[in-house]
C-alpha cells in the first residue's frame, strides 16, 4: 500500500538514480569525438561533459528543495561541511579560492573566465570539475565508483587498442578519421596529451584492483595496467617514460625500507632496484647505438641533448615564465593567461629554435606560478601533500600519483586528465564520509534552516538555465551553423546568408570559428576576385570584434591583416591598416621576430624603404644569431638600394647592394649550421630538421633564390632551392625553378634529377622534356636556355 512517505521515498530515490547516471555516463567524455568541429578531440569532449555535470547539476538542487532531510542522510554530505576536517577537501577549495582570485584580477578577465576551445579549460570549465567532485562525493556510493571507474578504464583500453592499430599502420574512419602515426595519439588527438591520459588512468585501475575478490579479475585488470603502460611508451613522450620509471623507483624504495615488508618482498625489491640502475646505466652508455632508435620514446631520449630543438625550447620556455611570474608574483596574471604574459617576456633567443605562439611553458607548476601567482602555486603544493597524504596507505596509487606529477613537470593538464584526475579526488573525499539516519536530522532543517534549500533552488536553477543556453546551447548552433557553410561553399549566397548565424552573438567559441574562418573560406573563395570582397569584410568584422574581447593577442593581430591585405586589392582605404596592426601586434609581443618579418614586407611593398630598413636593424639586434632575421635584413637593404639606384645615387646603391649579398651568405650559414655544433647540412641525405632552415616557410626559399638573381649567383641560387625542396618536396614553384636553375648553370645531372620532379607534377609535359633530352647531350644548353616551353613554364627565376 502507498503511504505519502513511501512516495516520497520511492520519488527521491528515482531523482537520486538519474543524477547518479548522468554523473556516471560522463566518463564517455574521455573518448568523445566531433568529426566536423574546430578541434574535434576537444571539442565534442568539452561539450557532451558539461551537457551531463549542468543536467546533474540541475537535478540535485531539485533533490536538495524537494528532499532536504534526506541530504543528510547521503554518503559525503558530512565530509563537504564547512567544519570538515578533510585534508584534500579544503586544500581544493583553497585552490579554487585562489583560482577565483586569480581570475577576477587576471590581465584578461574574459579569457581566465572561459579558457578557449583550444585547451577546454578557464574557471567556467573547472567549475564543472568540481561540481562534478561535489555530487560524485555526496550520491555515489562503492558501488558506483566502480562503475565510473571500470567505464573510465574501458575507454583507456578503447583508446590504447586504436594507437596501437595506428602504430601498426592501420587507418580508422570511426568515430574519426585516424591515420597510421608513429606516435599514435588514438581518440586524446596528441600522442604526449594520450600518455598523460594514461597515465593517471593507472589510478582508478588501482582502486579497481583493490575492489576485486576475484583472481581472474585481478589478472585482467594487471593485464590492462601492462597494456596501458606500453601504450604510453608507444606515444613516444619522453616526459611519460621518465615518469613511469620515476614511480616505478618510488614504488619499489617503498617495499625496500617498509619496515613490515616480508623478506622475499625486500629482496625482490632490491633485484628490482638493481635491475632499473644496470638499465639505465648500459642506456646511457650505450645511447648512441641504433638498437635504441628502433624502440619508442627510448630512441627521442637517446637524441636528447642540451643543444637539441625540445630542451632549448624548454628552456627558453622556462625562463621566459620565470621572468613573467617576476613581474607579477603574487596573484600572476590570471587563469588562462599565460599566452599574455609569455608574448611580453618571449625570449628572443628561442626564435633561433621555434617560432610558434606558446600559451603554456610545458611544466605545471611554472603555469601555475605564472597564472596564479605564489598564491596559486602555494595553494597547489598545499593540495598536492595533501593528496598524497590521503594516498599513503596505497603504495601503488601513490606510485602512480608520482608519475602523473612526474609527467606534468614536462607538460600540462588536459581535459581527459582532469577528467581521471577529479575522480580520484572525489572518492579519495567520498571514502571518509559516513551514512547518518535521517530520523537524527530531521529538525535540522525546519524554521529559517529550510529556506538553504528552497533559495539555493529558485537561486541556482534560472541560473544554470541561462548558462546552458548562452555558454552550450549557442556555441553548439554556432558550430552547426559553420559546419552547414563547409558542406555548401560552392554556395557563395548561402554561405553569406548563414554566416551571421555561425558569428553571432559573440561568446569564448567565437574566437575559434572566426580566426579559422579565413583559412576555410580563402582557399576556395580567392579566385572569386571582387566578388569576394563583401565576405572578407564580414570576416574582417568578426575578427574586429574578437580583438576587442582579446586586446593582447597578436595572433589576431596577424590574422586581421591577412585579410586587409585581400582587402586592400579592391579597397585601397584598408591599407593603411596593415601596418599599423602589425605594429600594435609587436606591442603586444616585442620579441617576436616573424612579425617584424611581416612588417617588413609590408613596408617594402608601400615603398617606405627607409622605414623597412629601420625594423630590419631593429629585428636583427634582438637575436643576431637568428637566420631568418638576417635574410629580412637582407630584403630591407636590397629595397634600399634600389631605391638609391633610381634617385641616380649609384655608388650609394652599391655599397647596400653588397652589404645584401654578404646577409645572405650569412644567411645560409647560420641557417645550414647544426644547432649547438660547428657541423653544417651539405647533402640532401643528411638530417636537416635541428638546423634553422627547418624553420623558413616556402617563401623565404624563392625570396632568397629572388636576391641571389640579382648578383647572377646561380650555384647560390641552385643550393637555396635545393634546401627548399628537401623541406617542401611537393611545392610546384620551387620544383619549377629548380629545374630552371639546372639549365642556367648548366648541370646534366640535375637536368635530369629535376626534369623527373616537373613531370610528377604535370605529366603532360612530358614530350616538351624528351625534346630538351638530346640537346642537353649534346651541350647546347643556349638552345635550351631559349626554348619557348622552358620560358612559359618556369619564366625564369623570379
Amino acid at each position: 500500500m502507498y503511504t505519502p512517505v513511501r512516495m516520497r521515498k520511492e520519488k527521491g530515490i528515482i531523482l537520486e538514480s538519474i543524477i547518479k547516471s548522468l554523473l556516471v555516463i560522463s566518463f564517455l567524455a574521455t573518448i568523445f569525438v566531433t568529426r566536423t568541429a574546430f578541434f574535434p578531440f576537444l571539442f565534442g569532449k568539452m561539450i557532451f561533459y558539461r551537457v551531463l555535470i549542468e543536467g546533474a547539476l540541475a537535478l540535485s538542487l531539485i533533490y536538495f528543495w524537494r528532499f532536504p532531510d534526506e541530504v543528510r542522510a547521503l554518503p559525503g554530505y558530512q565530509a563537504l561541511r564547512w567544519k570538515s576536517k578533510d585534508p584534500l577537501w579544503l586544500a581544493l577549495l583553497l585552490f579554487f579560492v585562489s583560482m577565483v582570485i586569480s581570475t577576477i584580477w587576471a590581465f584578461n578577465p574574459e579569457t581566465a573566465f572561459f579558457g578557449s576551445i583550444e585547451r577546454g579549460e578557464g574557471l567556467f570549465a573547472m567549475l564543472h570539475y568540481l561540481a562534478f567532485l561535489v555530487m560524485t562525493v555526496i550520491f555515489f556510493n562503492k558501488n558506483d565508483w566502480k562503475i565510473y571507474f571500470a567505464g573510465l578504464v574501458a575507454t583507456g583500453v578503447i583508446s590504447s587498442l586504436m594507437a596501437w592499430g595506428q602504430y601498426f599502420g592501420l587507418s580508422f574512419s570511426f568515430p574519426v578519421n585516424l591515420t597510421p602515426a608513429s606516435q599514435p595519439s588514438s581518440l586524446i588527438g596528441n600522442p604526449a596529451y594520450m600518455a598523460g591520459f594514461l597515465i593517471i588512468l593507472l589510478a582508478p585501475l588501482v582502486l579497481l584492483w583493490e575492489f576485486s575478490s576475484s583472481r581472474l579479475s585481478r589478472w585482467l585488470l594487471a593485464a590492462i595496467g601492462v597494456l596501458f603502460l606500453l601504450t604510453t611508451v608507444l606515444t613516444g613522450i619522453r616526459g611519460a617514460l621518465i615518469a613511469i620509471f620515476m614511480g616505478a623507483f618510488v614504488l619499489t624504495l617503498y617495499y625496500v625500507f617498509r619496515p613490515t615488508a616480508s623478506r622475499r618482498t625486500k629482496k625482490g625489491a632490491v633485484l628490482l632496484l638493481v635491475a632499473g640502475v644496470v638499465f639505465w646505466g648500459i642506456f646511457f652508455a650505450t645511447k648512441n647505438d641504433p638498437f635504441w632508435d628502433k624502440l619508442p620514446a627510448f630512441g627521442r631520449l637517446s637524441n636528447l641533448t642540451t643543444h637539441s630543438n625540445s630542451f632549448q625550447t624548454r628552456w627558453f620556455e622556462y625562463v621566459t615564465g620565470w621572468e613573467a611570474f617576476k613581474e607579477k608574483p603574487v596573484l600572476g596574471w590570471g587563469v588562462e593567461n599565460y599566452f599574455d604574459a609569455h608574448n611580453l617576456y618571449r625570449d628572443p633567443r628561442v626564435s633561433t629554435y621555434s617560432e610558434a605562439w606558446v600559451d603554456r611553458s610545458h611544466n605545471r607548476l611554472l603555469d601555475i606560478a605564472v597564472m596564479q601567482g605564489a598564491v596559486g602555486l602555494g595553494a597547489y603544493l598545499l593540495f598536492l601533500a595533501a593528496l598524497f597524504y590521503k594516498a599513503r596507505k596505497r603504495p601503488v596509487l601513490v606510485a602512480v600519483l608520482v608519475a602523473y606529477v612526474i609527467q606534468y613537470l614536462f607538460l600540462f593538464d588536459t581535459m581527459m586528465t582532469f577528467v581521471v584526475a577529479f575522480s580520484l579526488f572525489a572518492f579519495l573525499i567520498n571514502e571518509t564520509a559516513r551514512r547518518h539516519p535521517v530520523e537524527a536530522f530531521v529538525s535540522h532543517f525546519r524554521g529559517r534552516r529550510r529556506l538553504a534549500p528552497s533559495l539555493l533552488m529558485l537561486v541556482g536553477l534560472p541560473v544554470l538555465c541561462v548558462i546552458f543556453y548562452l555558454w552550450l546551447f549557442i556555441p553548439v548552433r554556432q558550430q552547426l551553423a559553420f559546419q552547414k557553410i563547409t558542406r555548401n561553399l560552392a554556395n557563395y549566397d548561402l554561405v553569406r546568408e548563414t554566416l551571421p548565424a555561425a558569428y553571432y552573438p559573440y561568446n569564448f567559441y567565437q574566437y575559434t570559428v572566426r580566426y579559422f574562418a579565413y583559412e576555410v573560406f580563402s582557399y576556395k573563395y580567392k579566385r572569386f576576385g571582387e566578388l569576394y570582397l563583401p565576405l572578407l569584410k564580414d570576416m574582417a568584422a568578426g575578427l574586429e570584434e574578437a580583438r576587442e574581447h582579446n586586446p593582447h593577442d597578436p595572433r589576431l593581430h596577424t590574422r586581421l591583416i591577412q585579410i586587409y591585405k585581400d582587402i586592400a586589392r579592391y579597397d585601397e582605404s584598408y591599407r593603411t591598416r596593415i601596418a599599423d596592426g602589425l605594429r600594435t601586434g609587436i606591442e603586444e609581443a616585442p620579441n617576436a621576430q616573424k612579425l617584424y618579418y611581416a612588417l617588413i614586407l609590408d613596408l617594402v611593398g608601400s615603398r617606405d624603404v627607409d622605414g623597412a630598413l629601420t625594423i630590419g636593424e631593429e629585428v636583427l639586434r634582438l637575436n643576431p644569431t637568428t637566420a631568418r632575421s638576417h635574410l629580412y635584413y637582407a630584403i630591407a637593404l636590397m629595397q634600399k638600394s634600389d631605391a638609391l639606384r633610381n634617385e641616380g645615387e649609384i655608388d650609394e646603391a652599391d655599397k647596400y647592394k653588397s652589404k645584401v649579398f654578404d646577409e645572405l651568405e650569412e644567411t645560409d650559414a647560420i641557417a645550414r649550421t647544426y644547432r649547438g655544433t660547428d657541423r653544417q647540412y651539405l647533402t640532401k641525405e643528411d638530417n636537416i630538421t635541428d638546423t634553422q632552415y627547418s624553420l623558413f616557410p616556402t617563401q623565404d626559399f624563392i625570396n632568397m633564390a629572388a636576391l641571389y638573381t640579382q648578383f647572377e649567383a646561380y650555384k647560390e641560387i641552385v643550393r637555396t632551392l635545393e634546401v627548399g625542396h628537401v623541406l617542401f618536396p611537393t611545392n610546384p614553384r620551387l620544383t619549377q625553378d629548380l629545374f630552371w636553375g639546372a639549365v642556367i648553370i648548366e648541370d646534366a645531372e640535375k637536368f635530369e634529377e629535376y626534369s623527373e620532379l616537373v613531370l610528377k607534377l604535370n605529366p603532360s609535359w612530358k614530350e616538351d622534356i624528351e625534346s630538351l633530352r638530346p640537346l642537353v647531350k649534346e651541350g647546347q644548353w643556349a638552345r635550351i636556355k631559349a626554348d619557348p616551353w622552358v620560358h612559359e613554364m618556369t619564366g625564369g627565376i623570379k
